[in-house]
């Protein structure tokens, strides 16, 4: 069979897009890119990756659009130009791009490896991004990773501590890196440090100390990202039981709900703390009172001197609390206290 010329190609092409214009499909950002990737087809392919993400439109649909998806399907041969769009200094397109990157994934990575040693400060920093994005699967980029964390520009320093979060345990030689982090100037790199230290988790016990001074950071956000790294390190964080009893009198809520649940996740290990978690099942704020009583129930049967004040919990008003209370009770009864 003949294959149609170009032009009876672009013809056909014309009339879907009429027909389609009465149903409205030609609004849509699904519709934009296939389009434009139609266009660079039938041009002189991609030049400039700008051009047609601007065309796509895509910038304002972020991550999870369909045009960022459409993009990533050209594969490893866009990389270079959504690189190049980091350039762009127009921040929908940046992102956008990014977000691209992340679908295409690993075959990115030493690209946006090399894009970390750009002398253009949004090229470092978004290349930081579209690597943290990508995840564990980016381990590689991790040495490099941690050089950002001296770089002159916050921006680029915050995208480097937050892509090493991304990749998790899979970053824990960068435990170090971060922990230094935690003193750096700029509260956003503080508070996104302490949080990159928490999901590196049980790896990062070495931060221990370093996240307890930082729950005395004149910050707030930094105080709270410190509290729940702890927890997320788990039994490791032993050590920080005792700032975090303190805690529970702090305040602020958010910052007495954070400890109790962080106390929680160090489980067993945190049955000194049983005593002010009893006291914090009386709090005013409803989300500290369930917070420890579930954090009673994860420490276990070494709670079982929180019984009395558990079964008058499962009536308190607030049904969060009651259930809390009421399953914590089970926990701290399913076995017998072997000591």
């Amino acid at each position: 069979m003949e294959r149609p010329g170009k032009s009876g190609i672009i013809t056909v092409v014309a009339l879907v897009v009429i027909v389609l214009a009465g149903w409205g499909w030609t609004t849509t950002p699904r519709f934009r890119v296939w389009w434009t990737l139609r266009r660079m087809r039938e041009a002189d392919q991609v030049t400039q990756v700008e051009r047609w993400l601007r065309a796509a439109g895509i910038g304002e649909y972020l991550e999870y659009d369909d045009g960022a998806i459409t993009l990533a399907r050209l594969g490893e041969p866009a990389v270079p130009w959504l690189i190049r769009t980091f350039e762009s200094k127009d921040e929908n397109m940046q992102v956008a791009a990014a977000a691209s990157l992340r679908y295409i994934g690993p075959p990115a990575v030493p690209s946006l490896i090399a894009a970390l040693e750009s002398e253009d400060t949004d090229v470092r920093s978004y290349a930081a991004l579209a690597l943290g994005n990508i995840g564990p699967d980016a381990r590689d980029g991790v040495p490099a990773l941690v050089t950002l964390l001296k770089d002159k520009d916050p921006d680029v320093r915050t995208h480097g501590v937050e892509a090493l979060g991304r990749i998790g345990p899979a970053a824990k030689d960068a435990v170090p890196a971060l922990i230094a982090a935690l003193k750096d100037k700029e509260r956003v790199v503080r508070m996104n440090a302490a949080w990159a230290l928490g999901k590196i988790g049980a790896d990062a016990r070495e931060a221990v100390p370093a996240l307890i001074t930082a729950l005395q950071d004149k910050e707030s956000s930094v105080r709270w990202c410190a509290t729940e790294a702890l927890g997320r390190i788990g039994p490791a964080a032993t050590e920080a039981v005792a700032p975090l009893k303190e805690a529970l009198k702090h305040e602020n809520p958010r910052i007495r709900r954070l400890a109790a649940e962080a106390l929680g996740e160090i489980g067993p290990a945190a049955k000194d703390a049983v005593p002010a978690l009893i006291d914090a099942l009386k709090d005013e704020d409803g989300g500290v009172r369930s917070d420890a009583a579930k954090a009673l129930g994860r420490i276990g049967p070494d709670a079982k001197d929180a019984v009395p004040a558990l079964v008058k919990a499962q009536a308190d008003e607030d049904a969060d609390v009651s259930d809390a209370a009421t399953k914590a009770l089970k926990q701290i009864q399913a076995a017998p206290n072997e000591e």
